[in-house]
């Protein structure tokens, strides 16, 4: 019997979320948005470790038994630390599920957008580079977006149209290195009418073939817990996009 916790810096793991809902109905979820430290991208590995380690250990007092870091950003800088510091549970990560999805297009050229912290650790590029050599990485930060994302700014198209425009024309894929992106994807695909790669769509296939292959699939509907460290109004509102139907958002102080 699995239970699954995700976690993420604010709404953008909701997105991986809603897709193991919809792939996998009878697991239990519990879902930490850390809304109180959100965004992630301009804090220090120093930050990263406490916020994660914080939730993990929370986690694991709930019997959790599986991890997703739903947070490129943590990814990136902290990853190898969380899975030596918990080697008694499964952590899973974005960023291997979504490298092996652009391995697989085989493209001539890819353009990655995340945070600044994500972007500075070099992550999605080196990993990239040591599985095909010939597979051209350019790497942008976008640090407006994920602020954006969450206070649900109308004027978000405007700013990804200044990031993206120049870019159209140089890459074969663009890849969405922070799972917050996805929530504006539709508009990202108006500017940017490519292939483009989420990772929070390639870190579902993952767990999937992870709980199945390891015969830990639910039988009976299961239930989903979901917490915010941050305002429990301000995140629903946020998060339109997500399906609150018989889920009840409530206050973590972590």
């Amino acid at each position: 019997m699995s239970k699954i916790g995700i976690f993420d810096s604010g709404i953008g793991g909701l997105t991986v979320l809603k897709r193991l809902i919809l792939t996998l109905p009878n697991e239990d979820y519990i879902y930490i948005g850390d809304n109180k430290n959100c965004p992630y991208g301009d804090k220090t590995k120093e930050q990263l470790w406490e916020y994660a380690t914080k939730i993990i250990d929370y986690f694991i007092k709930r019997e959790v038994n599986l991890i997703i870091v739903g947070c490129n950003t943590v990814n990136s800088n902290i990853f190898n630390e969380l899975i030596i510091k918990y080697s008694n549970i499964k952590i899973i990560g974005v960023i291997e599920s979504t490298i092996e999805k652009v391995i697989a297009l085989n493209p001539n050229s890819c353009l990655i957008i995340a945070t600044k912290q994500t972007i500075k650790a070099k992550k999605y590029q080196q990993k990239i580079n040591e599985q095909n050599k010939g597979i051209q990485t350019i790497n942008l930060a976008t640090p407006l977006l994920v602020p954006m994302i969450e206070e649900n700014n109308p004027n978000i198209e405007i700013i990804l149209r200044n990031y993206l425009e120049e870019y159209t024309d140089q890459v074969d894929i663009l890849v969405l290195g922070c799972t917050h992106y996805e929530i504006v994807e539709d508009k990202i695909n108006k500017i940017f009418n490519k292939p483009i790669v989420s990772s929070s769509a390639e870190i579902v296939v993952k767990v999937k073939c992870y709980l199945e292959s390891n015969n830990l699939t639910n039988q009976t509907k299961g239930k989903t817990e979901i917490f915010t460290t941050g305002n429990v109004g301000k995140f629903i509102e946020a998060s339109s996009f997500f399906d609150y139907n018989n889920k009840k958002v409530s206050s973590l102080d972590l």
